[in-house]
């Protein structure tokens, strides 16, 4: 797989205007272990929440910069299943799911539902 670059200002900035309007906020918070990046929260009010995070299965992300960092993969999640992915009924976090992982996969990363089948 290739590796592109996730760095998390870009990354907020680049998912804000591939969904737009449809957000109500977005935060971003510290990573969830030491393979993971620092986490984009898209908030869509009501229908929910989608956690996006860079990874790579085969490098420790947490002793470098979590925030500028190569990655392999990128997880989006609506975290409301252990499966990972959207399993939300909601229109607006149902399209931003689908704008944010074609923004992702435009700027060269390879997205999967959940980061737990690799490690």
């Amino acid at each position: 797989m290739s590796m592109a670059r996730w760095i998390t200002g870009e990354i907020r900035e680049m998912l804000e205007k591939a969904v737009g309007d449809r957000l109500r906020g977005v935060v971003v918070v510290g990573p969830g272990g030491d393979h993971d990046t620092e986490v984009v929260i898209l908030d869509f009010g009501r229908e929910g929440r989608l956690w996006v995070r860079g990874f790579d299965p085969d490098q420790v992300l947490w002793d470098n910069s979590p925030g500028d960092v190569k990655v392999e993969l990128v997880e989006v999640s609506d975290g409301r299943d252990s499966r990972g992915g959207l399993n939300s009924e909601g229109e607006d976090i149902c399209v931003g799911y689908g704008l944010a992982t074609a923004a992702l996969r435009r700027a060269g990363f390879s997205v999967v539902a959940s980061m737990d089948g690799y490690f």
